[in-house]
């Protein structure tokens, strides 16, 4: 996925109103939850994310991220 695409997905999540958890898929199988939009950070394909109460950290960019995938949000992975 290029830069431009990763950004443009992600900011595009970020920004729905009301906000919705996704899911996050990178290239190793791994999957993380994003339940809420103000815990991301987001610079040139290269993002972090920071769950509720600090309890985790992820940093992930367009070369390792295979799908955004936007779920209800009392759903979890």
């Amino acid at each position: 996925m290029t830069a431009d695409i990763f950004d443009k997905a992600l900011i595009e999540l970020l920004d729905r109103k009301p906000f919705t958890a996704f899911v996050v898929e990178l290239d190793n199988g791994e999957r993380f939850e994003v339940m809420h939009a103000n815990g991301v950070v987001l610079r040139d394909g290269k993002a972090f994310y920071v769950a509720p109460k600090f309890t985790s950290f992820q940093l992930f960019n367009n070369d390792n991220v295979v799908r955004f995938i936007p779920t209800p949000q009392s759903a979890t992975i």
